[in-house]
């Protein structure tokens, strides 16, 4: 048997806890989008996973003319022109 330290967590319930939470939550079915600890919508996957999608709205906008999920399209709709 082997053991595997881990410096970055903590050693009470509470800490294994924290760490073995989610470090997004999911914005649609399909797990394309998420919400960061900020409640930013970022993507997740990709060559911009874990970035704002604020921040690279060109490839949202590519998104929306390719062939993914419709849940994941609609929100990104309302993203983009939230009115």
């Amino acid at each position: 048997m082997y053991q595997i330290d881990y410096d970055d967590v903590g050693s009470t319930v509470s800490d294994l806890a924290e760490y073995s939470l989610p470090r997004f939550k999911s914005a649609d079915l399909s797990d394309r989008l998420a919400h960061n600890n900020k409640d930013e919508l970022i993507f997740n996957f990709g060559k911009y996973k874990g970035e704002p999608v604020k921040d690279n709205l060109d490839y949202a906008e590519w998104m929306l003319k390719k062939d993914f999920p419709e849940d994941t399209k609609n929100i990104y709709k309302k993203y983009l022109d939230p009115a």
